[in-house]
């Protein structure tokens, strides 16, 4: 997981200094919504403007934006992210990092999109609550001069119904200054379903012949017995053991379903 995370940094890293390079300078304002700081600095006293140089240093402000804090992967991310910042600075180079939680919803997160417009950051790195409200998101940061990279959630193109498109997302398309950063959902979904199907049943956890909701359920009941009743369940085939252990990690626990929910989500976003 950690190799993963490291790879999409290393790639957000790349996109967001080459968009820091072309940045025309914005200045900055003074209030800040702050969940989550980080300088190189043991004391800060005022306000630092955008990009701002001082004795040869040079400070860039980065706003990232990430849809939920109670999200183990983005946990992971985000601190991943803010480890790697700092360990790029230099005694002439700088990062001050603001990471906010959008609490998973829309409005929110688009407050903190403005918050970052307002305080003139160099950067904003966003991971979307909504990957359909990209436009107003992209809109306003192109509009602000501010570069872009969007993360983790890669918003695609829509009909004039509303309705997704496999094509390409043309905010990206029609902005050098906006770029996406992350994974292949549908190939993330066919690495399961691979995964899935090498299983001894298929991940069939109840035995019923497909994979659904129903087995959750099977691993839950399975999980809220003493050892002596899920051993008898077992016996009985009332719950196939090898199925249950729907991750391959070789023990029956509350990550299965995890593992389950995402076989589903992945064979939705294939169908």
């Amino acid at each position: 997981m950690k190799k993963i995370i490291a790879l999409l940094l290393a790639l957000t890293m790349v996109f967001a200094f080459a968009a820091c390079a072309a940045k025309t300078e914005t200045p900055a304002t003074t209030e800040t919504t702050t969940t989550e700081t980080t300088t190189t600095e043991e004391t800060k006293t005022e306000e630092t403007p955008a990009a701002e140089t001082t004795d040869e240093v040079k400070t860039y402000k980065v706003g990232v934006a990430i849809y939920q804090f109670d999200d183990n992967f983005m946990t992971l991310y985000r601190n991943e992210l803010k480890s790697y910042m700092e360990s790029l600075q230099t005694d002439t180079v700088k990062y001050d990092i603001t990471i906010v939680d959008g609490k998973n919803d829309m409005a929110t997160q688009t407050e903190q999109i403005n918050s970052f417009i307002t305080q003139g950051v160099d950067l904003i790195i966003c991971n979307l609550v909504q990957t359909s409200s990209a436009d107003t998101i992209v809109n306003k940061v192109v509009d602000a001069g501010i570069p872009l990279v969007l993360i983790n959630r890669e918003p695609l193109a829509y009909d004039a119904d509303g309705k997704p498109l496999d094509e390409a997302y043309e905010g990206i398309l029609n902005n050098p200054g906006v770029c996406y950063v992350g994974a292949d959902a549908r190939q993330s979904g066919t690495y399961q379903g691979e995964i899935v199907a090498a299983l001894p049943d298929k991940g069939d956890a109840n035995g019923d012949g497909t994979i659904s909701i129903a087995d959750i359920t099977a691993i839950l009941d399975y999980l809220s017995v003493t050892e002596e009743e899920q051993a008898q369940m077992i016996a009985d085939r009332t719950v196939v053991e090898d199925a249950l252990d729907a991750d391959g990690s070789g023990s029956i626990s509350i990550a299965d379903v995890t593992a389950v929910l995402e076989i589903i989500a992945g064979s939705a976003a294939e169908g």
